[in-house]
């Protein structure tokens, strides 16, 4: 197996990791959200009791983790002198359109970049990404279990 190609299968599994890790958050985002969409889940709680304080407390610390899980923070990494940032945000609100002399001159900074380090380079990046929704997602699974755990000793 040649070197890019082991390089490309690798960009291929994290990527693939990070939409795994994507759905679930989306999941859990969801089963989070549910409970509010009842009033009997709402009206069960007087905020009076020790247990009703802290699983709200642990509910809105494990829908803060799933949310910083979905949006990936901004990166900045420092590659032959040139700044790459990277944010969701920007990337929505970025509407401008590439002249065709900025083209050309995007084309041939491409042309000039190997291919090698071009493929570590994305898959340091992937890496780190994936890495930062991994520990959410952990954070977030132990906030939920315990949240549960809470949220039954409060019935026995």
């Amino acid at each position: 197996m040649k070197k890019e190609e082991f390089l490309n299968n690798s960009i291929n599994d994290i990527q693939e990791t990070i939409r795994s890790l994507d759905n679930k958050f989306f999941g859990i985002f969801v089963l989070l959200i549910l409970p509010l969409t009842e009033d009997i889940f709402l009206k069960s709680f007087s905020l009076q009791s020790c247990k009703d304080i802290l699983f709200v407390i642990l509910w809105i610390m494990s829908l803060l983790f799933t949310l910083l899980g979905i949006y990936p923070k901004e990166f900045k990494i420092v590659l032959d002198e040139n700044k790459i940032k990277s944010s969701y945000f920007r990337s929505i609100l970025n509407t401008s359109k590439l002249s065709s002399k900025e083209l050309e001159k995007t084309v041939e900074k491409l042309e000039k970049i190997e291919t090698k380090k071009e493929l570590i380079f994305e898959q340091y990046i992937l890496a780190k990404i994936r890495n930062r929704k991994l520990k959410f997602f952990k954070y977030t699974f132990i906030l939920i279990i315990a949240s549960i755990l809470i949220f039954i000793s409060k019935y026995f």
